[in-house]
């Protein structure tokens, strides 16, 4: 059996004499933060750079966003479906008229969520163009049980 009297941890002091062990809290500094032990060696700075840097990494190309034209199809106006997203109406109008062209903005899945569920559509559709008027009229005149057949075979 080796014989301590005092062995620390980093979390607490063990005091081990005659077979009692006893527990005092860690020491701390000022700022209550865990002071390193003595005999224990610093961490190595992990942030040192190396000489074989990794190039940084390119960002695929992005879907265009067709939130506009699902605006003018559904006949909903920017500011009621920014509030209702809980999104900026700059933020909104940025996703439908990108400042640079040819960047297109990329929103997170959160604000795509959002619109889908205030616009009715799901977030796919937002990435397509939505059915024109005469295509709309067109399929009108199918009853939609022939309508649900069509989309079960061609699928």
């Amino acid at each position: 059996m080796i014989d301590v009297c005092h062995q620390q941890t980093a979390f607490a002091t063990e005091k081990v004499c005659c077979g009692q062990i006893a527990f005092s809290p860690a020491p701390t500094d000022n700022h209550g933060m865990l002071k390193r032990p003595r005999n224990q060696p610093k961490i190595a700075n992990r942030t040192r750079s190396f000489r074989g840097r990794m190039p940084r990494r390119q960002p695929g190309p992005t879907e265009q966003l067709h939130i506009g034209s699902w605006l003018a199809a559904l006949e909903l106006k920017q500011i009621d479906v920014a509030q209702r997203a809980k999104i900026g109406r700059a933020y909104l109008n940025n996703l439908i008229n990108p400042k640079t062209p040819d960047k297109p903005p990329n929103p997170s899945a959160l604000v795509m969520l959002r619109l889908s569920r205030v616009m009715g559509v799901s977030v796919n559709e937002l990435y397509e163009e939505p059915p024109t008027r005469a295509e709309l009229a067109r399929l009108r005149r199918y009853q939609p049980a022939t309508l649900g057949s069509l989309l079960e075979t061609r699928s």
